[in-house]
């Protein structure tokens, strides 16, 4: 953040001067100029237009240039743009008033607040600090003052337009014409501004202090997300949504968690959801349960675009885990089949045996015993296991003294899991709908014996592979070939809580977690919660934007789509030192039972990045995120160099894009415009 203020600021005769737009408030939108998208498209809706969105904003912006050469100083107001807008078009009055009105009402409702400078104002105004808004704008400082309003800014201000001053920051006349006020002469002033020109360059030259406010300038992901869409109004919101969810944080927060959590967590998970709601209600569905502690913020995000559809579903967070449902996934009336089903589910792949017992929950001790009755080391992998030590290990575990306390393991399991899904009305419909991120569908499988026959589920997943589910089981697959890093996505969707590793019954009979949860301390202090809260931002900015009236659900899913999935790869390519910093140091679980973890993206030395280059099966060894290692190891040359051109290569493909295709909608645009104009020439 940038400091405004120096340690003794609160002395006489020093004033502050905030600048307004991308300093003090900031826009739904990529640019500003794409708010004449939306009141374009929404004039053509009302019959009052028959421009396209572009051609809407390209007479808006071409009236305002026009009127700007008509006086010396530049300076016009929305009335005189209006004016001669009207005139351009061929406009009515009324026309003209009605679409005045409805650019500023656009403003209001799209404008929110940079939470930083919000403070920094309330905590001058309540030491009798001397403080003014001064904007070069053509809203008069009366339109200023309620956009500042509704961002939360308190009255009374003091605010300076330069469309009634008819003095502005670009060229430097209004600094000493507001040093030179009656009530503000004799005071020095310290100014707050993004722009380094205006803001910055313009004041000192007056004898302003001045400091730049950059953290409302665009970072190259959320360039990304503008330019990987079509440039309309819905790319334009993506974008902006991500920024001001960005600008919006007010409580400290890890920097790197911040740029991720607003760009990448809240876009992707945001797509995934509205894929997964649509093809539910597509589906005749009216539930939704969000699985495991992934589903925390997949739920949140869920409610809020059921309430922007207005629709009926009911959106379950379910506690879940592969762990919560071996147990009592197991048959309890045959033997043998319990035992092959443990076997079968618990002890597969790498899993060493002691690690499958301990998640059929035998006591340690028990364990050892096991192992050594059947002759098989506890650390024997499953693929290492031969038939007949998986004879031995099998006749072991029915031996009575095994065998009946694991049968009412089971017992009590199923019936507190099938009571504790009863309290979620899991079986309320035919089909249940269940969301997890992935990514071999073992939770599924081992949730579908437990409810039996009762009801069928339907998975839906970002990716599988290897997965354990056989072909009669349902599944919908939203990105089935995306290269997911599957430990960072697990990352972005931490919970604030500890994982359900079962169920119990408690004395009143209800349904409890066993052990109960608690606060994951561990996640808690490394951001989780403010994770949530940034990437939930997001997507309310984002509903607020786009008006259910005015776009498909279709349409916005196709944008957020695209959005999405290219701000991702950027993130996995080029992340930012504090995102691989904050994101690569966190302790990866990598067994069933969490007990081995560590770091996603370790630092790198130059040698190691140049051994890597000559045998690349070294690197998963390190890392499971090489370019979040490259990112972390800045202070390293060959890392550096690597990461930082990756970084350039990306904004400039995002900065060419967006260019060409500005360029060409405006040429479009004014093409048809001037055909128009050409045409009405001729019939009077």
């Amino acid at each position: 953040m940038n400091d405004l203020s120096p340690p003794n600021a609160a002395r006489a005769g020093l004033a502050f001067s905030f600048d307004v737009f991308d300093t003090s408030l900031c826009r739904l939108l990529h640019l500003p100029e794409h708010l004449h998208l939306v009141v374009g498209r929404k004039l053509r809706r009302l019959g009052l237009s028959k421009l396209s969105d572009t051609e809407w904003l390209y007479a808006r912006a071409q009236a305002e240039f026009d009127q700007r050469l008509t006086v010396p100083h530049r300076e016009v107001t929305l009335d005189d743009i209006y004016g001669r807008l009207a005139g351009f078009l061929g406009l009515s009055p009324e026309v003209a008033r009605v679409a005045r009105g409805m650019e500023f009402e656009e403003e209001l409702r799209l404008i929110r607040p940079i939470a930083s400078t919000r403070s920094r104002v309330a905590a001058l105004a309540r030491s009798g600090q001397p403080l003014l808004f001064l904007s070069d704008t053509y809203f008069t400082a009366d339109e200023v003052g309620q956009l500042l309003a509704k961002a939360g800014y308190a009255p009374p201000m003091a605010i300076i337009s330069s469309c009634e001053e008819l003095r502005s920051k670009i060229d430097g006349s209004i600094f000493g014409h507001v040093a030179g006020r009656k009530n503000l002469s004799g005071l020095r002033f310290q100014h707050l501004g993004d722009n380094a020109l205006s803001d910055v360059q313009n004041a000192r030259a007056n004898g302003w202090e001045a400091t730049l406010f950059s953290d409302s300038h665009w970072t190259t992901r959320e360039r990304v997300l503008f330019a990987s869409g079509a440039g309309d109004v819905l790319a334009s919101t993506i974008a902006g949504s991500a920024r001001a969810a960005r600008l919006g944080q007010e409580a400290p927060v890890d920097k790197g968690i911040l740029t991720a959590a607003a760009s990448v967590v809240g876009p992707l998970f945001a797509a995934y959801v509205l894929w997964i709601l649509l093809d539910v209600l597509k589906r005749g569905g009216r539930a939704i349960h969000f699985l495991a502690r992934d589903g925390q913020v997949l739920a949140a995000i869920c409610e809020r675009f059921v309430r922007w559809l207005g629709v009926d579903v009911a959106v379950h967070y379910t506690y879940a885990s592969r762990q919560a449902f071996l147990l009592p996934a197991l048959p309890d009336d045959d033997d043998e089949e319990m035992v092959d089903q443990a076997l079968a589910l618990a002890y597969y792949d790498r899993i060493s045996l002691a690690e499958a017992l301990l998640s059929l929950s035998y006591p340690r001790g028990d364990i050892d015993l096991i192992a050594q009755a059947s002759s098989v080391d506890p650390g024997t992998p499953r693929t290492e296991l031969s038939e007949n030590d998986r004879d031995r290990l099998k006749e072991v575990l029915l031996r009575p003294l095994w065998l009946a306390p694991l049968r009412e393991r089971v017992r009590q399991a199923r019936a507190a899991t099938t009571a504790y899904l009863e309290t979620k009305d899991f079986f309320a419909a035919d089909d249940a709908h269940i969301v997890d991120l992935g990514w071999r569908g073992t939770t599924q499988r081992r949730l579908q014996p437990v409810v039996g026959d009762r009801v069928s589920l339907v998975g839906y997943y970002m990716g599988l592979s290897t997965t354990v589910l056989g072909p009669e089981a349902r599944t919908c697959i939203w990105m089935p070939s995306a290269p997911w890093k599957t430990a960072l996505l697990e990352v972005m969707a931490a919970a604030d809580h500890t994982s359900v590793k079962g169920f119990g019954l408690s004395e009143g009979g209800e349904p409890v977690c066993v052990p109960l949860l608690q606060d994951d301390t561990v996640l808690v202090a490394w951001g989780a919660r403010q994770q949530q809260e940034i990437a939930l931002r997001f997507v309310d900015y984002l509903t607020d934007a786009v008006e259910r009236d005015h776009y498909e659900p279709a349409e916005l899913y196709e944008a957020l789509e695209s959005a999405a999935l290219a701000a991702y790869r950027h993130f996995m390519l080029s992340p930012s030192w504090a995102e691989a910093e904050a994101y690569g140091a966190i302790l990866h679980q990598e067994d069933v039972n969490h007990l081995k973890s560590r770091e996603l993206a370790q630092r790198l030395k130059s040698l190691d990045v140049v051994r890597h280059l000559v045998n690349r099966g070294a690197k998963g060894a390190v890392t499971s995120w090489y370019t979040g290692s490259l990112a972390r190891s800045r202070d390293q040359l060959i890392p550096a160099l690597i990461s930082r051109g990756i970084d350039k290569a990306i904004e400039l493909e995002a900065r060419l894009r967006t260019k060409r295709r500005n360029g060409a909608a405006r040429r479009r645009a004014k093409d048809v415009l001037e055909a128009s104009a050409g045409r009405r020439k001729s019939s009077t």
